[in-house]
């Protein structure tokens, strides 16, 4: 190649000198072609340099450069140049943009994806913040001391008519309740109310009268008056999502629990009740709360006022006093993550995330003061998870635990006697 340069060269500077034969300008054009302008343009510059003095003064006496022609040349470099640099600095960005982009991905989406799937890839598909489908609400309806019945995700139209009461199933899942006044229809029964629960791993959608919804969660219940007199009062134990629409009527819902009453008018709130307290968390509307003793009253006006009753046992033996509790700006979206079909839970206390899963799952808790209080949780979980996924979200905190017939421990002096570290999946597969 050099050898090449050499010899183009040379015909340049035989052309400036004037020494150029046919043969050789022939020779010329075919080797500058093979050349960029840019280069050509280069090695012109050289030559001239090389024969500085020595070209003859006929032939340049009358020569003046050609200063735009130069500059045209000159901005012709220039521009390649630049292209050339920009062209560069582009495709370096759009490369590193390239690798931040996957590494994002991976980190970012595709680590948000492993949460899920490795739990049940049946939940992939399905949007974080979708509910759990109305269609797949089941439930069973008893009344009396033995009659119940299933409504699972077959059941379509009116499934039962029990006193003044109509039972069916809409067409998108839900379950109707609808009374009517005056009339006994077939089931008659001397029962004066139906109980209408979940099961682990279930939740029902009620439409009750008026326009109220309720959403229970696993392991919860309703117990709805087959007569009604003066306002709807329902029995209410466990977990749900309520929505009233009253209008202007005047009329109110009314959940009666174990430690009183839970009072609402064209509200959206979520309530839970146990053994030991019960708490309202309201999202919008009026709802009052009252306990078993007089005067105990608490009223939620704000977005996210959280109000509760306690039961809190006393020196004497048998009897209990109520207390009321009550707090500002509460996370609803946390409150009622049980109602998605993807649940996420950032920090959330060991204990609330335990009582949580066993409520769904429908295992119980052998000791509960056994429960770290130090741990905290942040995790992904489907709905469709089963108990070995969830307790492996447990170890993965690095709490033990055992399990021993549907009971799980987290007592160390379990350690021998019950189903082994839960470890390995035939340690833990108690379903």
């Amino acid at each position: 190649m050099e050898h090449k340069r050499t010899y183009i060269e040379e015909l340049i500077r035989k052309q400036l000198l004037g020494q150029l034969t046919a043969e050789e300008a022939k020779a010329l054009v075919s080797e500058k072609s093979r050349y960029s302008d840019e280069e050509y343009d280069r090695m012109l510059v050289e030559v001239l340099r090389q024969l500085e003095g020595q070209l003859p003064k006929g032939l340049w006496s009358e020569w003046t450069p050609d200063y735009a022609g130069i500059r045209r040349i000159g901005d012709r470099i220039r521009r390649r140049r630049k292209w050339k640099h920009w062209s560069s600095v582009i495709q370096s960005a759009a490369l590193l943009l390239l690798v931040l982009g996957m590494v994002g991905y991976f980190f970012v989406f595709r680590y948000k994806a492993r949460d899920v799937l490795r739990f049940d890839a049946d939940c992939a598909h399905l949007a974080a913040d979708m509910d759990i489908p109305v269609s797949e609400s089941a439930c069973t309806i008893s009344w009396g001391d033995s009659i119940r019945f299933k409504v699972d995700t077959d059941a379509a139209g009116e499934v039962y008519r029990i006193g003044q009461l109509r039972i069916s199933r809409t067409g998108d899942g839900a379950l109707r309740l609808q009374r009517r006044i005056g009339h006994t229809d077939t089931g008659a029964t001397d029962a004066k109310e139906i109980v209408i629960h979940t099961g682990p791993r279930e939740q029902c959608v009620v439409h009750l009268e008026e326009g109220t919804v309720i959403r229970l969660n696993a392991q919860s219940y309703l117990r709805y008056p087959l007569v009604r007199k003066g306002s709807l009062q329902l029995g209410f134990g466990g977990e749900a999502h309520v929505q009233t629409r009253h209008g202007d009527t005047g009329k109110v819902l009314e959940l009666r629990t174990r430690q009183g009453k839970v009072i609402a008018k064209d509200a959206e709130f979520a309530v839970k009740s146990t053994q030991g307290e019960t708490k309202a968390l309201l999202r919008e509307g009026e709802v009052d709360l009252f306990g078993q003793g007089e005067g105990n009253t608490l009223a939620l006006r704000c977005p996210y006022d959280l109000g509760g009753i306690r039961t809190i046992p006393t020196a004497q033996a048998g009897v209990v006093r109520d207390t009321l509790i009550a707090a500002q700006g509460i996370d609803f979206k946390s409150a009622i993550a049980w109602t998605k079909v993807v649940r996420r839970y950032e920090n959330i206390p060991l204990r609330a995330f335990v009582e949580e899963m066993s409520r769904w799952e429908g295992f119980t808790i052998k000791d509960w003061r056994c429960i770290p209080e130090d741990k905290v949780i942040t995790a992904t979980v489907c709905y469709r998870n089963d108990r070995e996924q969830v307790f492996a979200v447990i170890r993965n905190v690095g709490v033990r635990l055992w399990v021993k017939e549907g009971m799980l421990s987290f007592c160390p002096e379990d350690t021998k006697n019950w189903g082994g570290l839960g470890g390995t999946s035939s340690q833990l597969a108690d379903k």
